[in-house]
């Protein structure tokens, strides 16, 4: 089960991610995964990007990071 807030915030970096053509997928990971996920857990996303434009995702990530919101709720 995914808490509430984790889903809310889940949904709005897909939303965000989805307008990037740089972007093709976001895989998630650790306790999500695992399924021992709580309110307490931290979100792990893999970026998957079309590879003749990784260095360019990189290169923007942490404007990305900031784009999608607060890091911590």
């Amino acid at each position: 089960m995914v808490p509430t807030a984790h889903k809310r915030f889940s949904d709005s970096v897909i939303s965000r991610l989805e307008g990037d053509a740089r972007i093709l997928g976001l895989g998630a990971g650790g306790s999500w995964i695992q399924g021992d996920m709580d309110e307490f857990s931290d979100l792990d996303f893999v970026v998957i990007t079309d590879p003749g434009r990784h260095s360019s995702v990189l290169r923007d990530a942490k404007a990305i990071a900031h784009s999608l919101g607060p890091c911590l709720s």
